[in-house]
């Protein structure tokens, strides 16, 4: 079996890592930490689109490269390389993925156009304050041919940038879905959480947000056919981004806000772990959470 990467995967990775080499530089990241309340570098974010990094992953008939995870990978890598300051964990990953596998035909031709061309950053609300990420508490209950969704989720990445949020919620029947949400949406409240990053998160309340047919992602089943496949997904795609490679970090903590080591700075929030039979293992070094806590760290930091 063949382990090596493609030329097309090769020079995806090439073009990311010279990208970001000249755009996520340490005073480029520090500027944006200066001046965006979000921490989004929006010129790199509009530079990745141009690149075509942000369609890697989308149809071409959407105006993508129409290619898989392992590219996204790739380009995670290098974001995570650098610590760049741009949401491409939550839009590429824990969102685009599940719409080009799951989405209808219109839920693709509005969203993944939008987050190919960087003008639309779709997410996932993964987390909730208390319970199983598998079993969501969040509830999603039948009413006029639509759905009526009701719940909060907590520590949603590039939750407060989010045009688009990928909601997991469970029926009364013991079926569970996933839907597209606007943030915006009568309904839905949105509450800045700080995090170690300096990134925020958002804690998203759903009150009565009524939501068409045409709002769920794939099928509505007790299978639990689309969740499943993101959590799996979403616990695998922080890896690339885990920390900065050894050759960046001297540039990287010379020149670190005081109140954030380089990894950190990146992510600090968590995931949802995977199911049992495929649990994630802490490092030998590094914080652990208290023995009752499940969880997956965006990144590691071991770097004091």
């Amino acid at each position: 079996m063949d382990f090596d990467l493609t030329e097309e995967q090769q020079a995806t990775a090439e073009v990311a890592a010279k990208l970001l080499a000249d755009k996520a530089t340490p005073d480029a990241i520090r500027a944006v930490e200066d001046g965006d309340d979000l921490r989004v570098d929006r010129v790199l974010w509009s530079a990745l689109a141009d690149a075509g990094l942000l369609g890697i992953a989308v149809p071409e008939a959407h105006g993508g490269a129409g290619l898989g995870v392992l590219e996204v990978c790739l380009v995670l890598e290098e974001v995570g390389r650098r610590t760049a300051p741009v949401p491409a964990l939550a839009a590429l990953a824990f969102a685009g993925l599940p719409i080009v596998r799951f989405g209808s035909p219109d839920q693709q031709a509005a969203i993944l156009p939008g987050l190919a061309a960087g003008t639309t950053i779709p997410t996932a609300a993964l987390v909730e304050p208390h319970g199983d990420p598998w079993r969501p508490s969040s509830t999603a209950r039948p009413q006029n041919g639509g759905w009526v969704l009701d719940g909060t989720k907590t520590n949603v990445l590039a939750g407060m940038a989010a045009d688009v949020v990928l909601v997991p919620a469970s029926t009364s029947d013991g079926a569970t879905g996933v839907f597209a949400v606007d943030p915006n949406a009568p309904g839905v409240t949105r509450e800045r959480q700080e995090t170690t990053s300096g990134i925020p998160d958002a804690l998203i309340t759903l009150d009565g947000v009524g939501l068409d047919a045409g709002a769920a992602l794939g099928p509505v089943d007790r299978n639990g056919t689309v969740l499943p496949w993101i959590l799996e997904h979403s616990s695998a795609a922080p890896s690339p981004l885990s920390r900065p490679s050894a050759s960046e970090l001297p540039t990287l903590t010379s020149t670190a806000t005081p109140s954030a080591s380089p990894c950190c700075r990146q992510r600090g929030a968590f995931l949802p772990a995977s199911p049992p039979t495929a649990r994630w293992r802490w490092p030998s070094t590094g914080p652990r959470p208290a023995a009752s806590v499940s969880c997956t760290p965006h990144s590691i930091c071991t770097g004091g």
